[in-house]
């Protein structure tokens, strides 16, 4: 049964959403201006893309997120808890965009990032069943498993953001229905936490949709991973675990795809921190399909199958609805032999990477 918020809590939903959206066309917009021919992304044999395009619109994203987070904030715990660590980690990542950082360094600021919001958030909902409920519970195990959490899901996202409009299709497919499930769970009145984030990218695919004037980089992909995992996690801990794992299976067609590129290049010893076309989605671009269709592709996987699985499987099992959502993604994994160099002999495959 949906529970229907009050009229202020949606008019609140909206407004949120509208001055996100406003406040990223404006500097998205701004920032494309000032980087147009400064900040470069330059196509290489890796790249899917044959143009130099300007990056950095993650900029626009990251401060559109903040201001309508800050705006309409009222959470259990201070704004500043949240938006702290995902402020320096996008500085860390900003700095990568415009003078490249070694992956060390910038492993080592998104653990102390992590470490810091999640010892924020153990200390305050110490006794949250999210944290006791796991099978192998132990204090020390189940830190170190949040912390994972907010790595990969940092790193995933930058390593899916490689076609035009996939990672904005992606991000919008994910927090619509997570919005959805937080309001049939009765706490429509947090939509707020998710909105910013969906107004931005919203604003964001009026630039990124193909052929994209500007592409995010580091900044922006890092910094939604990262604010996407910590939403979880703070309402997984003060709700209910559930919202937790559905926003996590919500983004398991990332999730997946990237997990088994990175799982099948370890095994074939390759140097993993390196550039790369092997990814599913990057395969099915080597194969013929434009950037509209793959990002297309994933945003209905995640409607028409991911969605129901979630919304239907979360008050039943927790562990089935994992498995089936994923199970598409791992299928096309598998077709296409991710993390390899293979493609289906039918392919008409051209060396040269296809135009954004």
């Amino acid at each position: 049964m949906l529970n229907v918020p009050n009229s202020e809590v949606i008019r609140e939903i909206i407004a949120s959403f509208c001055l996100s959206f406003a406040v990223g066309v404006v500097a998205i917009w701004v920032v494309l201006r000032l980087l147009r021919d400064r900040v470069l992304d330059v196509p290489n044999e890796r790249s899917s893309h044959t143009v130099p395009t300007p990056r950095g619109g993650g900029i626009g994203i990251f401060l559109a997120t903040i201001v309508a987070l800050f705006a309409f904030w009222r959470f259990q715990l201070p704004a500043v808890v949240v938006v702290l660590p995902a402020v320096i980690v996008t500085i860390v990542s900003a700095w990568d965009d415009i003078k490249s950082l070694s992956a060390r360094a910038r492993l080592l600021v998104q653990v102390l990032a992590a470490a810091s919001f999640l010892g924020v958030v153990f200390y305050r909902y110490h006794q949250a069943d999210i944290f006791h409920a796991a099978p192998f519970y132990n204090q020390l195990l189940v830190y170190l498993f949040f912390i994972l959490f907010l790595l990969w899901f940092s790193n995933l996202y930058n390593f899916m953001d490689g076609s035009d409009g996939l990672v904005g299709t992606q991000v919008v497919t994910t927090l619509v229905p997570a919005i959805i499930l937080i309001w049939r769970l009765g706490y429509a009145n947090e939509a707020y936490l998710l909105t910013p984030l969906l107004g931005a990218y919203s604003a964001f695919l009026l630039f990124n949709w193909n052929p994209a004037k500007i592409f995010m980089g580091d900044v922006g992909s890092v910094f939604t991973g990262f604010f996407i995992g910590e939403i979880a996690i703070l309402l997984g801990a003060a709700y209910e675990p559930k919202i937790f794992w559905a926003i996590g299976t919500l983004s398991c067609g990332f999730i997946v795809d990237a997990t088994f590129t990175l799982l099948v290049r370890l095994l074939r010893r390759e140097r993993v921190w390196e550039a790369h076309r092997t990814h599913a989605f990057q395969k099915l671009l080597r194969c013929g399909w434009s950037h509209k269709k793959v990002a297309l592709f994933y945003g209905a996987l995640n409607l028409f199958w991911i969605t129901p699985v979630v919304l239907v499987l979360s008050d039943i099992s927790l562990y089935l609805m994992v498995l089936l959502a994923g199970l598409p993604h791992l299928c096309l994994a598998l077709k296409l032999r991710a993390g390899t160099d293979w493609l289906p002999s039918q392919s008409q495959l051209s060396a040269t990477p296809r135009t954004r």
